[in-house]
């Protein structure tokens, strides 16, 4: 566990928690002493853009291996370039890392249900995602969206139930109309589809 502790104004701790369990990476912020409340965020990957190292839903930060695929992803920095008197090698290990991962997975990025027990995982297919939880998996395509489309953004909505939000591939910038699919992780089915607003822009390059 690493934990780092920022103050807020006047002067009250905030406590971030890094935890790695069952192969991911569980970040609690604990702000009870500023009147807030423990909040719990789940990440996969540890990856780099030189300047300070992230938790991360995405696999990479660099663009080549998502090939034009958009995902909307977040990250939360973790270390910084000013913390290590040898900053260049904490980066090198991650930018190994970041490389292997790539080379053994097809997985470009993967979402956390709250309470850990589900995730699911988005590739380089624009139609297909994973759900996997400890020794078993599911693996569905979206048939209904076309093949113009792709799943761009996923949200756990209950422990067992995610939402994914899909648009056509290539879009440009700004509002369109998009489509979504709600899967139950215990009927292992779509149960609900429709169709949304997508803000393109929000997603194109993957969260801060």
């Amino acid at each position: 566990m690493l934990r780092i502790v920022s103050t807020a104004a006047g002067g009250r701790p905030v406590i971030y928690d890094v935890i790695f369990e069952n192969g991911h990476f569980l970040l609690r912020r604990d702000d009870r002493r500023c009147g807030g409340t423990i909040q719990d965020r789940r990440y996969s990957f540890l990856v780099t853009d030189g300047e300070a190292v992230y938790l991360s839903d995405r696999a990479a930060l660099a663009e080549e291996p998502f090939d034009g695929r958009r995902i909307s992803t977040e990250r939360w920095a973790l270390l910084h370039r000013d913390w290590f008197a040898d900053w260049e090698a904490v980066a090198s290990v991650v930018e190994e890392l970041t490389a292997k991962r790539l080379a053994d997975s097809v997985t470009l990025a993967r979402f956390w249900s709250e309470d850990g027990t589900y995730w699911v995982d988005l590739s380089r297919e624009g139609l297909d995602y994973t759900v996997s939880t400890k020794g078993y998996g599911m693996s569905r395509t979206i048939t209904d969206w076309g093949e113009d489309g792709e799943i761009i953004a996923v949200r756990w909505e209950s422990p067992t139930q995610l939402r994914l939000f899909g648009g056509p591939k290539g879009a440009g910038e700004g509002e369109q109309m998009g489509w979504y699919a709600v899967f139950d992780v215990e009927q292992e089915q779509v149960v609900v589809q429709g169709s949304a607003m997508l803000s393109i822009e929000q997603t194109q390059n993957g969260g801060q």
